[in-house]
């Protein structure tokens, strides 16, 4: 009886071998496809997909797939990329996103990327934390690190600016009506009472 276990085991073993090198091998493939196919996009968003500051542009490791996928799909065809001047430079760029195979290739490779560890200092006395923790936190994460089963983007390392200014689009409706989870953040951009709170709220995140 053991042997026959053992004997199973083994076969067990031998047949996923060589799929799990196969997967492997398909993703470093896409992995280097995404590394050549984001060099259209680093002169915006940096070589190490660091976002730019001067550009607008946010930084793109460590996001979330299913977001970056939900991002460069709306992009691609045509629900974002009229707010301001820096979605229209994207959009410009979107026929680089019209493949849903380039899209995951440049997803896998933005995966690929390393980023720093999200620290959040205790800061419970903090109006800016508090306000956050208040208006956010519940699903872009404690940490802003973002939440897939939400689909709420990782904000963590994004600039003030960019941040507040998509906050002022969707309070305003420039951006948002896109899908489901826009809408979302319409209603929780305008819990945002001021122009105050948008700034305070958008400096914190940009701390973590």
């Amino acid at each position: 009886m053991i042997k026959r276990l053992f004997l199973s085991g083994l076969v067990a073993s031998l047949m996923s071998g060589p799929v799990y090198a196969q997967d492997s091998t398909q993703n470093a493939k896409s992995i280097e496809q995404g590394k050549q196919l984001f060099q259209t996009c680093a002169s915006c968003h940096g070589t190490e997909a660091q976002g730019q500051k001067a550009l607008g542009a946010p930084p793109l490791a460590g996001q979330l797939p299913s977001y970056l996928e939900r991002a460069m799909a709306e992009f691609a065809n045509g629900q974002r990329g009229q707010e301001d001047q820096h979605a229209q430079q994207m959009s410009a760029m979107s026929g680089l996103l019209q493949n849903s195979d380039q899209r995951k290739a440049i997803i896998d490779y933005l995966g690929s990327l390393s980023t720093r560890d999200i620290q959040v200092p205790n800061r419970s006395s903090d109006a800016a934390y508090r306000l956050y923790q208040a208006n956010c936190g519940g699903c872009h994460g404690v940490k802003a690190e973002g939440n897939k089963a939400l689909n709420s983007p990782r904000l963590a390392g994004m600039d003030a600016s960019y941040l507040q200014r998509q906050l002022e689009h969707f309070k305003s409706g420039k951006r948002g009506a896109s899908s489901r989870y826009g809408k979302q953040m319409q209603m929780m951009a305008n819990t945002l009472k001021s122009a105050d709170d948008i700034a305070l709220v958008s400096k914190f995140i940009s701390t973590l």
